[in-house]
């Protein structure tokens, strides 16, 4: 829930040009819940690894999936 508000308190624009999803795979338990709450397909569904992969060129680092994921697997970091 952390990461939500600062998400919130960085600001959409700073957000969508300056950061990117991040994935701690051991925290990933396979629900997919990230997957519905992307809005820009930038989550991809890896069956053979129940695992999820994240295109950053898509990423437009909104924190939708990380508000999304209740095992805190996702978070948001910095471009570059």
């Amino acid at each position: 829930m952390e990461q939500a508000h600062r998400v919130a308190e960085i600001g959409v624009d700073e957000v969508a040009l300056g950061f990117v999803a991040l994935l701690e795979e051991s925290q990933c338990d396979g629900c997919r819940k990230c997957l519905r709450s992307c809005n820009y397909g930038a989550l991809i569904w890896v069956s053979a690894d129940r695992m999820i992969l994240i295109d950053p060129w898509a990423c437009t680092g909104c924190g939708a999936c990380v508000t999304a994921c209740a095992r805190q697997a996702l978070s948001l970091q910095a471009r570059g």
